[in-house]
């Protein structure tokens, strides 16, 4: 965003100069985009790094006598070292000077001596704790150091750190643990919101994702996981329609990313019929104590998907003087809509009659995904969305190489539709910038 504010006040001088606009317009516009400031993430590389070597030279030195020094001068140099990398963090932020990347450094290695302090004084009077809670206390004090500085940084060490207590919680001592999700949902997801800092919102969600399935699918079945994956990338893409009027609109990149991805996968799953209808066949014991758990998480999940989309249908609906574009997002909500029913219609029916249409309704519906991906990118002249179809198209017709198209004449047929389909997306695409470059050089003209 700086570099975009950077280039409109060159250009907004340059328009002031040619009496384009007057001082007043031009005041309101570089208003309007102000030049944030931008961390250089390779000289914050190379300041962490340089800062963590250095404090890991000076604890080499005094971990060769480290035996030999009595329990005071060792809390004496552990607190020391803390006090010192903080201190000096802090002093370096009062300079006038943008010192960035330095202050981050700096406060970096004073996280990561509170690291070698908890395990240190654990050494020093011989406790034998629980080992999760050190990368909990170590969790939280980056936590506590994001919200005070704030930083970016501190909260993306504390959802790594918090994320690998929950992981080492739910793996080694066999616990549903919610805390950790709770941590980063209640307190990180706000710090990336505050900072409006679409790396540190990113983490966090697929920290969020990653804990709750690995959560789930440790106690019950992987039906579950599909369920709750597939209705949380819908809930994802559902809510990025709505960021894009907060006050972090640069968010719903990042939900519609995840969220498409995870979806997309999802749905591709769903056109492998023998793995998909085992997968979905496999429900908990009737017996089981955690079973109503099960009932409310798959069908709150799915009854809550299904109503949020069908809201976003009814408000964002195309009336008859919309654009192709707006008729093509009504297209893909529609999709949804389909495959969010299929996905219901999966639990009422399992003859095998019905799960073989209900397989080739899902390669429809990714199908009709990546059409509209390709029209959609074709008229935005936007090469991602055109990459992304015709990629997962092909996808799609090797997949099904083996299971649907058996026969030597339908794989040929699939193949030459497939080839002549991106034949004429380039085509299509190809004019389309051309008519828009020549529309502009006539404006100008």
């Amino acid at each position: 965003m700086s570099k975009h504010a950077a280039w409109l006040r060159q250009e907004v001088g340059q328009w002031l100069q040619e009496g384009l606009i007057d001082q007043t317009t031009a005041s309101a516009i570089t208003a309007r985009y102000p030049l944030s400031s931008q961390r250089s993430w390779g000289l914050f590389i190379l300041t962490a790094i340089g800062a963590l070597i250095f404090g890991l030279g000076i604890m080499l030195f005094f971990a060769y006598n480290w035996a030999a020094l009595p329990k005071e001068a060792k809390l004496a140099l552990i607190f020391s070292g803390l006090l010192s990398s903080h201190g000096i963090g802090w002093w370096l932020r009062r300079k006038p000077a943008d010192t960035t990347n330095l202050v981050e450094g700096f406060h970096l290695l004073g996280t990561m001596m509170f690291c070698a302090g908890i395990w240190l004084i654990a050494q020093i009077y011989h406790m034998d704790e629980h080992y999760p809670t050190a990368l909990l206390l170590w969790g939280l004090g980056a936590l506590s150091l994001g919200w005070a500085i704030p930083s970016v940084i501190q909260g993306l060490l504390a959802t790594v750190l918090i994320s690998v207590w929950g992981i080492s919680e739910t793996l080694d001592f066999n616990r549903i643990h919610l805390a950790s999700i709770a941590i980063i949902g209640l307190t990180l997801l706000p710090l990336a919101w505050r900072q409006r800092s679409r790396t540190l919102l990113a983490l966090t969600i697929v920290a969020l994702f990653g804990l709750l399935q690995l959560t789930i699918a440790y106690h019950w079945t992987p039906v579950i996981v599909f369920k709750l994956l597939f209705c949380s990338a819908l809930i994802l893409l559902a809510i990025s329609h709505w960021s894009r009027g907060t006050q972090f609109p640069q968010s719903a990149s990042v939900l519609k990313a995840i969220g498409a991805f995870v979806y997309g996968a999802c749905l591709l799953y769903m056109t492998f019929i023998s793995e998909f209808s085992l997968s979905m066949l496999t429900l908990p014991n009737p017996a089981a104590d955690n079973v109503h758990w099960y009932l409310y998480l798959n069908w709150g999940m799915l009854i809550i998907t299904t109503a949020l989309w069908i809201l976003l249908m009814v408000v964002g609906r195309a009336g008859k003087n919309a654009s192709p574009m707006d008729r093509t997002l009504s297209l893909q909500r529609i999709a949804v809509l389909i495959s969010l029913l299929i996905l219901l219609a999966y639990q009422f029916n399992t003859s095998p009659a019905f799960q073989a249409f209900l397989h080739l309704l899902s390669n429809v519906v990714l199908a009709l995904h990546c059409v509209l991906l390709i029209i959609r990118g074709t008229d935005a002249l936007q090469w991602r969305p055109v990459a992304l179809g015709c990629m997962t198209l092909c996808v799609l017709i090797m997949a099904r190489f083996d299971d649907l198209f058996q026969s030597l004449l339908m794989r040929s047929a699939a193949f030459l539709i497939i080839g002549a389909l991106l034949f004429y997306v380039g085509h299509r695409y190809s004019r389309r910038k051309l008519q828009e470059q020549t529309l502009e050089e006539q404006t100008h003209a």
